[in-house]
């Protein structure tokens, strides 16, 4: 065998062990129904590889400002379970932006990280809840990649 394909076969091999080993990670929202004018939790979920060093996580939600209004966002289990703190600010009319942190170097566990808690504008609707601008962290300040997946929140009609 020569020389250069000996080389190229050591490329690959390196860059497909590199690939193999990187970690990843999706952050998803889950789905939530209820009656119109109440209250309606969506959990926003990590789901990690094995030995996740996710430390700290911050991205933007996306939803249909017409058809629900966010009223707040609290820690889900598995931030409280590690010592996490949630804090959001609305970005625009449709968008806010997420973090979950700590005065910590805890790492998270598969589950809820976040909920959200919409209110229904409109009966007998539906409305997109979208993941994106993900970036996370292990407790060296290290960038983690992280997929986001989208939810959504049905509403239908009841009197109040």
């Amino acid at each position: 065998m020569n020389k250069p394909l000996i080389a190229l076969f050591s490329v690959l091999i390196f860059a497909f062990g590199c690939a193999q080993t990187g970690e990843r990670a999706e952050l998803s929202a889950g789905n939530g129904s209820g009656g119109y004018g109440n209250g309606i939790d969506v959990p926003v979920s990590l789901a990690s590889a094995e030995n996740s060093r996710i430390a700290a996580i911050e991205f933007t939600v996306t939803y249909d400002e017409s058809k629900v209004t966010l009223n707040g966002v609290a820690a889900g289990t598995a931030s409280e379970n590690v010592g996490k703190e949630v804090s959001y600010i609305k970005t625009g009319v449709d968008t806010a932006k997420i973090t979950i942190s700590g005065m910590n170097q805890n790492t998270f566990g598969n589950g809820a990280v976040a909920l959200l808690n919409f209110t229904s504008t409109i009966p007998n609707a539906s409305s997109a809840i979208g993941i994106s601008e993900v970036v996370a962290s292990d407790s060296d300040g290290e960038q983690i990649e992280v997929s986001p997946k989208i939810g959504s929140i049905e509403t239908t009609y009841n009197s109040k």
